[in-house]
C-alpha cells in the first residue's frame, strides 16, 4: 500500500485516531477467555502470571489506573 501524502502523518491518538491507542476502550478477550476493557488493561495484566494481580488490573476503572497498577505486579520470568 502506498503512503498518501495528502493524508499527513498521525501525530496523536486522538480524534479520528483515538482507536489506535492502547487506552481506547474496546473489549479484549485473552487466551484465558477473560475480557479486559482495553489493550492497556490486557498488556499490564499479562505482565504477571498471578491471577489475583491480573484481576486487580482488569477491574481498574481506567487504562491509566491499569498502567499504574501494572508497574507494581510480580513480573513473569520470561
Amino acid at each position: 500500500m502506498m503512503h498518501d501524502e495528502t493524508q499527513g502523518d498521525i501525530d496523536s491518538f486522538s480524534g479520528k485516531y483515538d482507536w489506535l491507542s492502547n487506552f481506547f476502550v474496546i473489549p479484549i478477550r485473552m487466551d484465558d477467555d477473560i475480557i479486559y476493557p482495553s489493550a492497556e488493561h490486557a498488556y499490564q495484566a499479562y505482565k504477571s502470571e498471578i491471577e489475583e494481580e491480573r484481576d486487580i488490573i482488569r477491574h481498574c476503572f481506567t487504562a491509566s489506573k491499569a498502567k499504574r497498577k501494572g508497574q507494581h505486579v510480580t513480573l513473569r520470568k520470561n
